[in-house]
């Protein structure tokens, strides 16, 4: 086997950190989709690319690398197709080199992957479970509410990394958890390859909270501007709600606008629940008394 010291072009006594650095500049130089010339050249630099994959395989791995430095092999070699490139691509800064094409759908089913059925392993009690491949797709309130197409790149490791586009089309009932599996679209296995897995995560909102359907707003006055309460809430969808005082059924708990919330699968919407908090040192008790008074 050739010398990962010099397939790399490092000393022996080159630090992780350095190893990877060679190993993050090979990859650039000899990768095949950015060799310019003509067949003879891409299928040298595709060797010299795999070549540079085994080099990091042993180097890469402590265990392998102190194998290979006491008895200069290393035993267990092998599947340096399958590398696992994801310490280098998670960044972005290698995303645009590469295409591995345009997936569109909510499920992706296909027979242009041989073999897509991804890894199958048994767990402790012999049941089988299916190795996939998460990615997370996180989506504000807006973009829920009104449903949106979102293009998802996800790096995917086959005989060499390259970046996979998915066209998610999230409709506007959808939620947080909601799930879009693309059969055999993932990394190489050595029996096939995994399922790619694109989970909606909602973002943060700093005014909203979202509680299944409904919406949840808690909005904080002053005793002297409380019975004077007329504010613009502006939803999710570019919707908007007149918070005035005289919707207040009670402080400090929430009560229901119909229909204010997100959308429903079913049509319709949930609820917009408000809770107003007064800032006054007073128990909610006198603070009910006091509002049904002015009333």
């Amino acid at each position: 086997m050739e010398d990962p010291y010099k397939t790399l072009n490092i000393p022996r006594t080159a630090s992780q950190s350095e190893i990877k650095k060679a190993y993050q500049q090979h990859v650039l130089r000899y990768h095949p989709d950015r060799v310019k010339g003509g067949p003879e050249a891409k299928k040298k630099a595709e060797e010299q690319f795999k070549k540079v994959q085994s080099a990091y395989e042993i180097l890469g791995d402590e265990q392998k690398r102190k194998e290979y430095d006491t008895f200069g092999r290393v035993g267990a070699q092998g599947a340096h197709n399958v590398h696992d490139f994801s310490q280098f691509f998670t960044d972005g800064q290698f995303g645009n080199i590469f295409d591995f094409g345009n997936f569109k759908g909510s499920s992706f089913r296909t027979n242009d992957f041989q073999g897509a059925f991804g890894d199958v392993f048994g767990d402790a009690l012999g049941r089988k479970r299916k190795i996939t491949q998460e990615v997370k797709l996180k989506l504000s309130l807006d973009e829920l509410y009104n449903g949106v197409t979102k293009r998802v790149c996800v790096t995917v490791r086959r005989e060499c990394a390259r970046v996979a586009e998915f066209n998610v089309d999230v409709k506007p009932w959808y939620k947080s958890g909601t799930k879009f599996t693309y059969e055999g679209a993932g990394d190489a296995t050595r029996s096939g390859y995994k399922d790619v897995v694109i989970t909606i995560e909602e973002e943060s909102n700093p005014f909203f909270k979202r509680n299944g359907d409904d919406l949840e707003y808690v909005f904080r006055t002053g005793l002297k501007d409380l019975v004077t309460l007329n504010k613009t809430v502006y939803l999710p969808g570019g919707r908007a709600y007149n918070l005035r005082w005289a919707d207040v059924k009670a402080i400090g708990d929430f009560f229901a606008v119909r229909g204010m919330g997100m959308r429903k699968k079913k049509g319709g919407n949930g609820d917009l629940k408000v809770k107003v908090i007064v800032d006054v040192d007073i128990d909610r008790e006198s603070m009910n008394r006091i509002s049904h008074a002015v009333r």
